[in-house]
């Protein structure tokens, strides 16, 4: 049996996806009302994205809600390096969410 690329945890509200992929990793997907409420938490969270070194993240909107995918961890260092792929990873990421998690409402 092969293993799935992305799977969808949820704990309470939050929600993650594990992508085992390359590079692996796991993302956080907050959601909000507006996009002003988006901008601020990229803003209040932005210094310790760059002290932690995880500025990475993908902006998705879709039927009057905004998600923000944030990579809040890498599950082996040397994938960190592998960033030059990482805004594709992160916009397949973010439709694969929105097709399986939203529109399935999973």
């Amino acid at each position: 049996m092969t293993i799935p690329k992305l799977i969808h945890i949820r704990n309470g509200k939050r929600n993650f996806i594990r992508f085992s992929g390359k590079p692996k990793m796991i993302v956080e997907v907050w959601q909000f009302d507006n996009r002003e409420d988006m901008f601020e938490a990229i803003e209040t969270t932005q210094d310790e994205m760059n002290r932690i070194g995880l500025d990475l993240y993908y902006k998705f909107d879709y039927q009057d809600a905004y998600y923000l995918f944030v990579v809040t961890q890498f599950l082996n260092e040397n994938d960190a390096r592998k960033l030059l792929k990482i805004d594709d990873t992160l916009i397949y990421i973010a439709n694969w969410y929105i097709h399986q998690c939203i529109n399935k409402n999973l």
